[in-house]
């Protein structure tokens, strides 16, 4: 028997000609959607516009089948982690993140992600374990939505994986975030933030018009091949040239993401190299404190050293913004993503301690580099 198709892992498009083959109106892919991805109605048998008759014929062949929320951690910030448990028992991490009333959804591509960056708990502590599917994805935003009655209304893909490596789900995924009979959002309210896979990165933004946000953190190859191993199939000159391709509007910008490790990548003399290889793009440079994690040994940068690397960037004529990593106390800030599963199995709300001895959320300590001391 042909296994049903999960109706998440479908475009409208795809789902229409669908139905259409198996004889039912065109009309009844819409009422589905609808109930599906307005109503957060996953069983046929509650879809109460369509004939009894049409529903079991609809139940042979198709599914709706999300990630489970198993647990739930709510952050100081006003934001809540979810631990998602997929089909096959796998668990995937997202966070909401509130601000005013924007309701900013992190999403996962993968379960783990194979770029092992060493300054990411994702990659060097969890490593590679599988893709996501369409559904998946899609199914985080859903599952996020039925659970707090909230309306998500921007999207980022900067969970746990690299999108462009699992670019099949992904478009089938932006394909029904951008679909008004799905989730309906606009293009500007979708980010992927991408280590610069290319071609396929200003591919996939000129295809859909999404925003790129693109993860920097060092200006310079070697450093980038030193703590980025991406850097070594896509050197920094062929992911610079893939941003010149990207159709970015007068009034937009590229994303440029970079995490502030003290004596690392800190110094004026690497925002000025910064400054000089972003010449001629149209970016905004989104400086990153870091969240330290339990295999890497670095600190933040000091509140002074960032003070004076902006300044550089900006006398230098760049736009610079610094980020409020959210859920840094539940381990959901950027770089944190990892399946910890005992960290969601405490009491919800309640601080999770970094396991890195000399970490700057459990206690004072001193860059080994500068000597100069952390809070």
């Amino acid at each position: 028997m042909t296994p049903k198709q999960n109706i998440l892992n479908l475009t409208y498009q795809v789902f229409c000609d669908a139905v259409a083959e198996l004889g039912l109106p065109k009309f009844r892919a819409t009422q589905i959607f609808e109930w599906i991805y307005k109503k957060h109605t996953f069983n046929f048998a509650a879809m109460t516009n369509v004939s009894q008759s049409d529903r079991d014929v609809l139940a042979q062949y198709f599914e709706i089948t999300l990630p489970q929320v198993d647990q739930t951690q709510d952050s100081a910030d006003g934001s809540t982690k979810f631990l998602l448990k997929a089909q096959d028992g796998r668990l995937i991490e997202s966070i909401l993140m509130r601000v005013q009333d924007r309701r900013t959804l992190c999403v996962s591509s993968m379960v783990g992600c194979p770029l092992k960056c060493r300054f990411c708990a994702t990659g060097s502590e969890i490593g590679f374990i599988r893709n996501l599917e369409a559904a998946e994805i899609i199914g985080q935003v859903l599952a996020a939505e039925s659970f707090t009655g909230e309306k998500v209304s921007n999207i980022v893909f900067m969970g746990m994986g690299e999108p462009l490596l699992n670019r099949e789900a992904l478009e089938v995924s932006l394909d029904l975030l951008l679909d008004k009979k799905a989730v309906g959002l606009a293009p500007a309210r979708i980010t992927i933030s991408s280590a610069g896979i290319v071609p396929a990165f200003s591919e996939v933004i000129n295809k859909f018009g999404v925003r790129p946000a693109l993860s920097l953190h060092f200006p310079t190859g070697a450093q980038r091949s030193e703590y980025m191993p991406v850097n070594r199939g896509y050197p920094l000159a062929a992911v610079l040239a893939d941003l010149k391709k990207m159709h970015i509007k007068p009034r937009d910008h590229i994303t440029i993401e970079y995490i502030m490790l003290c004596c690392i990548n800190d110094t004026e003399e690497h925002a000025h190299e910064l400054a000089r290889i972003l010449r001629g793009l149209h970016v905004l440079i989104n400086l990153i404190p870091y969240n330290p994690t339990a295999t890497f040994d670095a600190q933040p940068s000091t509140a002074a050293q960032m003070d004076l690397f902006i300044k550089v960037l900006i006398d230098r004529g760049l736009r610079v913004t610094v980020r409020r990593s959210a859920g840094t106390d539940v381990d959901g800030g950027c770089g944190q993503f990892a399946l910890r599963r005992e960290a969601f199995l405490g009491k919800v709300g309640t601080r999770t301690h970094c396991m890195q001895s000399k970490c700057s959320r459990n206690q004072r300590s001193r860059c080994k580099k500068c000597d100069n001391e952390k809070f």
